[in-house]
């Protein structure tokens, strides 16, 4: 249903992921670093974070523009990167505890909840892809 009504396909997730970390790095590396004392976190581990943002919107996109086939296995790249980066800021947090605001901690909790719900449609298109890819294969199969 989800599928259908937004036509997912691993190719679009990678479009998703590219442009959600490319708006985390911009978010993180050039806007946040003028509000860090309202954030608590440093203003380096601010940049760090977002060059790692950037690397991850530099691999979707690329493999936005570049894969023909073979989604599978590249989609499974960036869901592992993306847990790790929830598990990079949750790190971060805990690290910090002391000094984080209030802000910062909602701006960091919501920024692993809307990276923990593309995870989760990119697992529910990546599951369809193999599902679909198997039965092509199947059919061609029984031929």
């Amino acid at each position: 249903m989800l599928n259908a009504v937004f036509n997912l396909t691993p190719k679009r997730m990678f479009l998703i992921d590219g442009i959600g970390a490319l708006l985390t790095a911009s978010l993180l590396a050039l806007i946040l670093p003028h509000f860090q004392e309202q954030i608590g976190i440093p203003t380096d581990t601010l940049i760090l974070m977002g060059a790692a943002g950037a690397l991850y919107s530099i691999y979707s996109l690329s493999c936005f523009y570049f894969l023909r086939q073979d989604y599978a296995i590249w989609l499974k790249i960036i869901i592992l990167a993306n847990l790790l980066y929830c598990v990079a800021s949750a790190g971060i947090v805990t690290v910090y505890v002391e000094q984080i605001t209030l802000l910062g901690f909602v701006y960091f909790a919501l920024e692993v909840c809307v990276i923990l719900a593309v995870v989760a449609l990119e697992l529910f298109v990546l599951k369809s892809h193999l599902f679909a890819r198997e039965a092509l294969n199947a059919n061609q199969s029984s031929k």
